[in-house]
């Protein structure tokens, strides 16, 4: 195969290997964006069901229009995000499929529960059916809780999906950076290979040749340019031997001189093509009469278009640039001394300007009385090769360079990966003291949690239990009196009166849970309510509000923290301070909002008090909503708590 052939088809197909693998990294990384954002929708529609549950038990409590408002908006919100779900896989699929149905599911149970409710406002004071109350909380969580759990494992399937097209989009632009390298491997082989090592062998042939060897032979066997030059030498060598006759020989054919003479002739030609198929000039001076004999190529290498009548080495010195002169002398006085060839390279300046490299050999001919009477060799133009050493020579320069940046690169990735272990065993000390830390506070959320849950339930016995019970007991009496025809109204209305008591229990109790008017009113309006009703609830401890922020200023995000830690910060007051002052401070300074919680009691020392609940949920809370908190305590002076977040 020709070389110019093969090399434009190692490129295309190079190409189209290359253009393949970036279009299969490029719908690969398309594929990750698409797969992230339906993780992200994934998410949502689980945050969205939690809400939903929520909203839905907070409506069946107080059944206001606003809050059947806020579920129909947020349900609109939320099958949005059901409807933008768009997967691919089976699995992934079947999830999407039971979100739609638990969807319509959850949406025909809140309506047969707002139907059972009916359309009548908690002011008119009707009681919904507990037991119905009860099934349509059930209902309403299963619902839920199965929407939450369809869109965890279809979030957790999506980022395994993603985690697999982001190492096969890796592998891929590994497997381009090996192509690459393979091929530079490849051009480099097929020029030292094919071209500059054979190159080398005409060369040395040309030699030979040129020294009067004509039983030497190229071998001819790639069919290639190379190959084409190397027959056409030895069709030369050939031709010459058939040419050149012994002394005897010439004697026996005098008499067929003319026909030897037009052989001659005929030989000459071929001999001419020969030397300007290989692009190699021959010359021979006659050191007497300055008579010369050159080749068409020998002048079209110095740039002349037409045969010069006369050539001496004076003619060749001046095309020679004058850096190069004094090598050439050189070996041209070396080879008269010792008899040898010369053999040399060198740069001329042609007739038109161009400076062009030559490699030139040749030898003296000496008569009787070892007197010079001739000289002569070939030349050839060597640019080409010269041209492509120098690329050669570049391109390993340039690639020692890249192995030396490479190692540098390796030495760099030893390095770090040997301070990555380092931090990595670090981080696993840090864990492991973490670990212990979350295991202490689990188990202090476990005793809150069964504290509260006692609170709770001491509070429903003794207020709420034991007012239904009179309750109970006052229907039996007005059930039995109405059967004997006797019926007092004022005990119908002493009923009623008890059981508007005991929806006020249960609103103080829920309220305590999760006060409703920090959704309905906001943030400011909550602290207000919860320091008046602090303040009732322990009217020994006077609160001092200084409110320095509006309503629009504080994130959604930050209202619930802020309440929950002055909440927390207040309880502790009132459990551990024997204070009877506290000063709540809600203010925005520049770019932040600070909150401080200060009161007037005994205080504590730092280092020596047991780590519990209460401190540790406030630190938490401040940290997990992207705030900071600081506690100061000194004995005898109070307890000062104070919590900031970035805006």
């Amino acid at each position: 195969m020709r070389i110019r052939t093969q090399f434009i088809l190692n490129t295309l197909l190079f190409g189209i290997i290359l253009v393949l693998m970036a279009v299969s990294a490029f719908v690969t990384q398309r594929q990750v964006d698409t797969t992230r954002k339906q993780d992200s929708i994934a998410a949502s529609i689980a945050q969205g069901a939690n809400d939903l549950s929520y909203l839905a038990n907070d409506y069946l409590i107080y059944r206001e229009s606003q809050q059947l408002s806020r579920w129909q908006s947020r349900f609109a919100l939320f099958a949005n995000q059901v409807a933008a779900l768009n997967v691919d896989r089976p699995e992934q699929q079947v999830l999407t499929r039971n979100i739609q149905v638990n969807l319509h599911r959850l949406q025909d149970v809140f309506n047969s529960a707002v139907s059972a409710a009916g359309a009548s406002p908690s002011s008119q004071e009707t009681v919904l059916d507990p037991t119905l109350l009860q099934v349509s909380w059930s209902r309403i969580a299963i619902q839920s809780q199965g929407l939450i759990s369809d869109a965890s494992r279809l979030s957790q399937l999506l980022r395994q999906q993603m985690d697999h097209l982001s190492k096969r989009r890796t592998l891929l632009i590994y497997i381009m950076m090996g192509l690459f390298g393979a091929f530079l491997l490849a051009s480099y082989m097929l020029t030292y290979q094919r071209i500059l090592k054979s190159l080398a062998k005409v060369q040395a042939g040309a030699a030979s040749i040129g020294s009067g060897n004509f039983d030497f032979k190229f071998a001819d066997e790639k069919n290639d340019e190379i190959g084409d030059l190397s027959r056409a030498f030895n069709q030369m060598t050939t031709d010459l031997k058939t040419v050149t006759a012994s002394k005897a020989d010439l004697e026996r054919e005098i008499a067929e001189r003319e026909r030897a003479e037009q052989a001659l002739r005929e030989s000459e030609e071929r001999l001419h093509f020969a030397l300007e198929t290989s692009h190699t000039g021959a010359w021979d001076i006659d050191l007497g009469d300055h008579s010369a004999f050159r080749s068409l190529e020998h002048d079209r290498i110095f740039g002349y278009t037409e045969l010069l009548p006369q050539w001496t080495y004076e003619m060749f010195l001046d095309h020679v640039l004058p850096e190069d002169r004094a090598a050439v002398d050189a070996s041209f006085q070396h080879a008269t001394a010792t008899q040898s060839d010369w053999n040399f390279e060198c740069r001329i300046r042609r007739t038109d300007g161009r400076i062009r490299w030559i490699w030139a050999s040749g030898r003296h001919r000496r008569e009787a009385g070892d007197v010079v009477r001739r000289m002569g060799g070939i030349v050839q133009d060597i640019t080409e090769r010269k041209q492509a050493e120098e690329a050669l020579r570049k391109a390993h320069d340039e690639l020692e360079k890249r192995v030396q940046d490479r190692t540098s690169e390796l030495w760099e990735t030893v390095e770090r990966l040997r301070i990555e272990i380092i931090q990595r065993k670090q981080l696993e000390a840090t864990l492991r003291e973490s670990e212990n830390q979350v295991r202490f506070f689990a188990s202090q959320c476990l005793t809150a949690q069964e504290t509260e849950r006692k609170r709770i339930a001491g509070e429903l016995h003794d207020s709420i239990a034991a007012s239904l019970a009179a309750t109970k007991f006052g229907i039996e009496k007005a059930s039995a009196e109405s059967k004997q025809g006797r019926t007092d109204p004022e005990s119908l209305q002493n009923l009623a009166t008890n059981l508007t008591g005991i929806m006020g229990e249960v609103r103080r109790i829920m309220a305590d849970l999760r006060p409703s008017i920090l959704d309905d009113l906001g943030i400011l309006a909550a602290v207000n309510w919860f320091c008046r009703e602090y303040e009732k609830t322990y009217s020994h401890i006077s609160v001092e509000k200084h409110i320095g922020i509006e309503e629009q200023e504080v994130p959604d995000a930050l209202k619930t923290p802020i309440f929950r830690i002055s909440q927390e910060a207040m309880a502790n007051v009132s459990k551990h301070s024997q204070a009877s002052l506290i000063r709540l401070s809600l203010q925005k300074e520049e770019a932040r909002i600070l909150l401080t919680v200060q009161d007037n009691g005994r205080g504590f020392k730092p280092q020596t008090v047991r780590k519990g609940l209460g401190l540790s949920s406030i630190r938490e809370r401040a940290h997990l909503s992207g705030g900071d908190c600081i506690i100061e305590s000194v004995e005898g002076a109070g307890t000062t708590v104070r919590c900031s977040w970035p805006i």
